[in-house]
């Protein structure tokens, strides 16, 4: 499965996507829903900022400029989602995806220190 993210600055995009499971090719499979937040690395989490993450009933969560303290408090709500590959970094370049699915064979690393890649 591929995903494309196109993301703004403090963004939210709750999308829909191509359906997951046994009978996903023919279109039987549940609607996927994907919600990106851009984080702003200088802020850090609140209890209402992540109460409301997992109100969206997410199953695949894309955050943008993660680290520090947002890494500490998904940590203490990791069983929400238990696919989960991460890189924080404590500038704007830390990602994240959590998915209540499992990510097989999914990685984010940095390429030449720049910005991550998700692979």
């Amino acid at each position: 499965m591929a995903l494309c993210l196109l993301a703004w600055s403090s963004a939210v995009v709750w999308s829909p996507i191509a359906p997951i499971g046994p009978d996903a090719a023919s279109g039987a499979g549940a609607p996927m829903r994907l919600v990106q937040y851009n984080l702003l690395y200088t802020t850090a989490p609140t209890p209402s900022a992540l109460d409301w993450l997992e109100s969206r009933d997410a199953d695949v969560l894309v955050l943008q400029e993660f680290g520090g303290a947002w890494e500490r408090a998904l940590l203490e709500r990791r069983e929400a989602w238990p696919g989960v590959v991460w890189l924080p970094d404590p500038s704007p370049a830390g990602l994240a995806i959590l998915s209540r699915h499992p990510l097989v064979g999914s990685e984010i690393r940095s390429v030449d220190g720049s910005f991550p890649v998700v692979e």
